[in-house]
């Protein structure tokens, strides 16, 4: 088992007639933070492997249903929209009502409760998603809308990035040093997965109908449920035994963002996480009607618009870890964290625009 010898030392005065003698003992060895990597990669390779096909899955029922001649129409655009809307809703919301039990279970019980929780979720998930695409029955926005409600019962993909950045915490707590690297290097993982599900989601689709990716997504969830159960526990017994559970301390942090204050005495920290809101907001809402968008307006293929997620992800992974430093070599730290944060603010605005102004031919 790959392992980090951390020594934890703690520190004995003993005072006698020899003078001051100091002795330091070793308490325990932590998992290398490496061991989370590859459910969490393979977690969101399910996640980005499914999701345009799940939408595209949603609209071809939709259309079989209703008997339409032609699925890229408004009137198929319009009731997929809304299956989309109330089963994002059916996530959402539960998984903001459970983050925060769920971080205290965490705590108390170790971090393999929430990893084990939320990947289970993700197994229901996708398990309902293919059985829509291989029986097609008349109740699909039913088993939809209750896969959607026990995915984000368990605490949704947001659920499983806190347990693993809190594995992370765990196992760097006497290397902080170097925590930085490890979240940078996880976050490398999320967009390769970003990369690489979309495209060989579409491509094989295009090739072999819904049925087949959708169960790869299913067998790649469940490897993530497997995988979750095979690293070792992060947090010792001493160390979850030391905390209470408490499942509102999560909502009661927020008054923390109109306490904290920069050097010059100002807040910022409200307004920052309401611009933030407000571009994750959108950028969820983007996720949800961009594949309607597509084939409504360019009546894109399922391959084309795996090609078109990829793309996009490639250009992400470009402009946020190529392109900062090729500007801060050129210009040195004259361009500040805030002014990226407005930059990436104004981009996104004009990437809307210009998305939402093509032509249909």
């Amino acid at each position: 088992m790959l392992t980090i010898n951390d020594e934890l030392y703690s520190k004995v005065n003993n005072d006698d007639n020899s003078g001051n003698n100091t002795k330091y003992t070793t308490c325990m060895n932590r998992p290398a933070p490496i061991l989370v990597f590859v459910p969490y990669f393979l977690y969101f390779l399910s996640i980005f492997f499914s999701s345009t096909i799940t939408q595209q899955l949603i609209i071809a029922v939709s259309c079989s249903k209703l008997n339409a001649d032609d699925c890229s129409s408004a009137s198929i655009s319009k009731v997929s929209s809304r299956i989309f809307f109330y089963s994002s809703l059916c996530t959402t919301i539960p998984c903001f009502l459970v983050s925060g039990p769920l971080g205290s279970l965490s705590d108390c019980y170790g971090r393999k409760l929430i990893l084990n929780i939320t990947s289970c979720g993700l197994l229901a998930y996708t398990t309902g998603i293919l059985y829509i695409s291989y029986y097609q029955p008349d109740n699909y926005v039913l088993i939809l809308i209750i896969s959607s409600i026990l995915y984000g019962l368990c605490g949704g993909f947001q659920g499983f990035q806190l347990g693993c950045y809190a594995y992370l915490a765990d196992v760097t707590n006497t290397r902080i040093k170097y925590r930085t690297i490890y979240y940078s290097m996880l976050e490398s993982f999320l967009i390769m997965s970003k990369v690489v599900g979309p495209i060989s989601a579409g491509y094989y689709a295009s090739k072999n109908g819904f049925f087949p990716p959708l169960a790869v997504a299913t067998i790649i969830a469940l490897l993530v449920v497997i995988f979750v159960n095979i690293i070792p526990e992060s947090l010792s017994l001493d160390q979850q035994q030391s905390f209470k559970i408490e499942p509102l301390k999560s909502f009661q942090n927020i008054k923390v963002l109109f306490t904290l204050k920069t050097i010059s005495g100002t807040s910022p920290l409200p307004l920052i996480s309401i611009a933030f809101g407000l571009y994750f907001t959108t950028y969820l809402g983007y996720l949800n009607v961009y594949v309607l968008y597509l084939k409504h307006t360019f009546n894109s293929s399922v391959e084309i618009i795996g090609y078109y997620a990829s793309a996009e992800s490639v250009v992400s992974v470009f402009s946020m870890l190529i392109l900062p430093s090729i500007i801060k070599r050129l210009l040195g730290n004259i361009v500040k964290s805030i002014y990226w944060v407005q930059i990436g603010y104004v981009a996104q605005s004009i990437f809307f625009f210009l998305f939402a102004s093509g032509k249909s031919h």
